[in-house]
């Protein structure tokens, strides 16, 4: 195991998905829930 890196994906609900990526974003600030909502609307308009 040493000198690997390993990872695990899973499929999230909308709001798991809005909540991961306000986590990125620098928290789970209402600012940051907020502009993660309004990049996810977006990407459903562009898609």
């Amino acid at each position: 195991m040493r000198g690997r890196t390993y990872s695990s994906l899973r499929e999230v609900s909308a709001k798991a998905r809005r909540e991961e990526i306000a986590r990125m974003l620098g928290g789970k600030s209402d600012s940051a829930l907020e502009l993660a909502a309004s990049l996810l609307k977006e990407r459903s308009t562009t898609s």
